[in-house]
């Protein structure tokens, strides 16, 4: 059974170096060697301070030179560890790297003096109480740790990223989601969404082919692990119906990290359906991840139907849909006794009519009455002529419309 600290380990996106020095750290702990234990996590908590150092621009306050001279301390082989802790201390009104309180200051200096401890073999005794209360610090501080200014740099690279002047087309920007943890104090977090949505709405305004970047950044932020974190990118697209629904266009497998916000749900697919552009992709997804309550499904393929712009589902999303009646409620439309009140269906789904002739099977019932019709005049000309369409096309069609005309008296245009 993994510890709670193990498991926080592991949900981390940390560098190979500082995972492995807190693996060593919870090897020594289940081991009751508690100095070593405490040492290897002492360790890889300034192995991250270091690295968020190392990898931010300058803050304000500190002129490049200064900041290039302590990045270059901090990886003195002899002194790094020593250099790290003299970076947090910088604590002046207009020049400091840490924005974190006085107390959190000195708890480091605490952690400090217990490493010490554990490296000069002092006298003073190191229990496993001393790690659990210092992995509880980590846990509960570690993400305040975050180089000033860097929200602001955050938002700056990602606009170089996707200026395509600065930064080659499809270049993979996943190292910059996997920075956003230790860039962006959780606190702040709901007002960097809402700059990031603007900065994305500017790059796509001055792009002429960048139109799902809004979609494409936040669904791969969907997948940080971190529940916090993640908890407010949910909620900040809930909040957004743009962004909502750019997702449920461009990347509606994303929606499954809905499953837990019914009215959400609900809402998108009942009163923004028309605005989706694949319909059947979103009802897959949905269906095959039984997010769509059971109570709901009959009206919610109906409402895909209904809603559908000649968008044909590709076999994948046939396979889920057709389990849950989906051609039943085309065959609904086809009836004839309905067909004169679906005229602006037909118009917009002529494509779709006709695969649908190509996919159900059509009942000798169905033929007859469809034959009545068109003899009366009381069918939809748009679905009358994608009848035709389809009867030239297949040959089996055309003898069952000619047949079964003959049978029932009614000559005309299928007839042999």
């Amino acid at each position: 059974m993994k510890l709670k600290f193990e498991q926080w380990v592991d949900e981390k996106e940390l560098s190979e170096e500082a995972h492995n020095l807190f693996k060593e750290s919870i090897i020594c702990y289940k081991a009751s060697a508690y100095r070593a234990s405490l040492l290897f996590s002492y360790l890889g908590f300034l192995t991250i301070i270091k690295e968020r150092i190392l990898n931010s621009e300058v803050p304000s306050g500190f002129v490049n030179g200064e900041w290039q001279k302590l990045k270059k301390d901090i990886t003195s082989y002899e002194k790094w560890d020593t250099n790290v802790i003299e970076a947090i201390k910088i604590n002046k009104e207009n020049k400091k790297i840490f924005d974190i309180s006085e107390d959190i200051r000195s708890q480091v200096n605490y952690w400090k003096g217990r490493r010490n401890d554990c490296a000069h073999a002092k006298d003073n005794i190191i229990s496993y109480s001393h790690i659990e209360s210092f992995w509880a610090f980590l846990e509960s501080n570690l993400a305040k740790f975050v180089v000033v200014g860097s929200r602001d740099e955050m938002l700056n690279k990602i606009r170089i990223h996707f200026d395509y002047s600065k930064t080659p087309e499809n270049t993979d920007f996943s190292y910059i989601i996997k920075s956003i943890p230790s860039a962006i104090q959780i606190d702040e977090f709901d007002e960097f969404l809402e700059q990031l949505y603007i900065v994305l709405k500017e790059l796509m305004a001055n792009s002429w082919f960048d139109f799902d970047l809004s979609s494409k950044v936040f669904s791969k932020m969907l997948e940080i692990e971190n529940n916090s974190i993640n908890d407010k990118i949910i909620k900040y697209i809930i909040s957004n119906e743009e962004l909502a629904i750019n997702i449920a266009n461009y990347n509606p497998e994303k929606l499954v990290y809905f499953h837990k916000f019914a009215t959400f749900i609900r809402s998108l697919w009942y009163d923004k359906i028309g605005e989706i552009y694949y319909k059947s992709s979103i009802a897959s997804v949905l269906l095959r991840n039984n997010i769509i309550p059971e109570s709901q499904v009959k009206e919610f393929i109906r409402k895909i139907v209904h809603q559908n712009n000649d968008s044909i589902p590709n076999e994948e999303d046939l396979l889920i849909l057709e389990k849950y009646n989906y051609f039943d409620v085309v065959i609904e439309i086809f009836n004839v006794s309905q067909n004169s009140s679906y005229e602006w269906w037909y118009k917009k789904n002529r494509k779709f009519t006709l695969y649908c002739l190509g996919k159900i099977k059509l009942e000798k019932e169905f033929v007859e009455n469809l034959l009545v019709s068109i003899n009366n005049n009381n069918c939809t000309k748009e679905f009358y002529d994608c009848i035709v369409e389809f009867s030239r096309k297949n040959d089996e069609f055309k003898n069952m419309l000619s047949d079964i005309s003959i049978e029932i008296g009614v000559l005309g245009l299928f007839n042999k």
